[in-house]
């Protein structure tokens, strides 16, 4: 069931123990622990009985505690900020995460762009990750395709991702538009984003 595992590592403890073992992020892993106890107070929980991933990730929405009061709101109609068990919350929390971050609704999220590179330029790009954009236009130009215009012409980024051998292996390359850019200040994988993404479309198919 989808939003079951919420990881298995206590929370106060995993952030304890890094606020101990790295002295200089002592400062943000303190504040870490001071939100997360405020969380507690907030939804009546045990700080020693809340589980989450061995980055002091929690609940459904997987947050960190400083995300977590940044970003939480509550959508159910009793003022609480629940990403453990109200649907309504989580949600909500969720869209207003990808909105602050510069969501566009019904805007595209990544385009296919082939399974080769045609320039260093790209190639240079795709090492860099999510802090080199590249012009729409060029890529389409180099690439030899056609693409869907992004948002205020903003820039994409270049992915490289990896053919299983059993379905031929190789890569495939695809262009990140701003929504999938989204995703990835999220959790900064492109795996992540695009697991995201192409089950969103299979679900969206299923429809």
């Amino acid at each position: 069931r989808f939003g079951s595992n919420h990881g298995r590592y206590g929370v106060f403890q995993t952030l304890n123990t890094l606020f101990d073992a790295y002295p200089r992020r002592s400062a943000f892993f303190r504040q870490q622990l001071l939100y997360f106890l405020l969380l507690c107070r907030e939804n009546q929980l045990d700080p020693l009985t809340v589980k989450g991933s061995y980055a002091g990730a929690f609940g459904q929405t997987q947050f960190i505690p400083s995300s977590f009061q940044e970003y939480a709101v509550s959508f159910d109609g009793d003022s609480r900020r629940d990403v453990f068990n109200s649907t309504e919350d989580i949600l909500a929390s969720i869209a207003n995460y990808l909105h602050r971050f510069k969501w566009v609704l019904n805007a595209p999220v990544y385009a296919e762009i082939g399974h080769s590179l045609q320039s260093d330029k790209l190639v240079q790009a795709n090492l860099k990750g999510r802090k080199a954009l590249i012009d729409w236009r060029e890529v389409q130009t180099i690439q030899k395709i056609t693409l869907p215009r992004p948002p205020q012409d903003s820039g994409l980024t270049i992915v490289g991702l990896e053919i299983h051998p059993l379905e031929g292996g190789g890569f495939r390359y695809v262009a990140g538009y701003p929504n999938f850019q989204a995703i990835t200040a999220w959790n900064n994988s492109s795996r992540y984003a695009m697991a995201v993404s192409e089950l969103a479309d299979a679900l969206a198919n299923q429809n």
